[in-house]
């Protein structure tokens, strides 16, 4: 599970990078040292993924409300 310190102390890289958090969440760290919040999850059998904003404007807190509230609508069978 991430924490808002090890969210923080990421740094950019070469190459953009993911940080999970469990569940599908992870943040992307890119190269210019922005943090994305993204979602991965499967429906009909495709991989997608589901953009939440920017950390620090989405909090870790948010970004994992949103990932339980997609996970449900995914349960259902809808496309989030």
């Amino acid at each position: 599970m991430l924490t808002h310190v090890a969210i923080a102390n990421a740094k950019p890289a070469a190459k953009p990078y993911n940080l999970t958090d469990g569940d599908g969440l992870f943040v992307t760290v890119k190269t210019n040292g922005s943090k994305l919040w993204r979602f991965r999850y499967h429906i009909q059998k495709r991989q997608t993924t589901l953009h939440f904003g920017r950390w620090p404007d989405v909090s870790l807190a948010d970004a994992r409300a949103a990932r339980e509230e997609a996970r449900r609508q995914v349960a259902s069978g809808l496309d989030p």
